[in-house]
């Protein structure tokens, strides 16, 4: 995994601290009601497509912090909302693996 990759050098208090953001910032987006900033540019996601990425965040998040159940779980709901997200069904397939 690129996690381990990029976070191998002893720095894992401040990986867990960029997973623990990606988790929040991901339950934050799925709470979220407001209107995407970039829609009044014509980049209009539709609101499965949005809840799609935000469960992708969060199971980044998980798979950091090696919560392989509860990134599959993401991952999973990520591809289920929008079947074309190529890396959240991507790295589901490695954790199924």
């Amino acid at each position: 995994m690129f996690f381990i990759l990029i976070f191998g050098d002893g720095k894992s208090r401040e990986a867990q601290e960029i997973f623990d953001g990606l988790i929040s910032l991901g339950k934050q987006r799925l709470q979220s009601t407001e209107a995407d900033f970039f829609a009044k540019f014509g980049e209009r996601e539709t609101p499965d497509d949005k809840l799609s990425n935000a469960y992708y965040l969060i199971g980044l998040g998980y798979m950091g912090k090696k919560m392989e159940s509860e990134a599959a779980k993401m991952f999973t709901e990520a591809v289920r909302l929008n079947i074309n997200h190529v890396w959240a069904a991507k790295y589901l397939s490695e954790i199924q693996n």
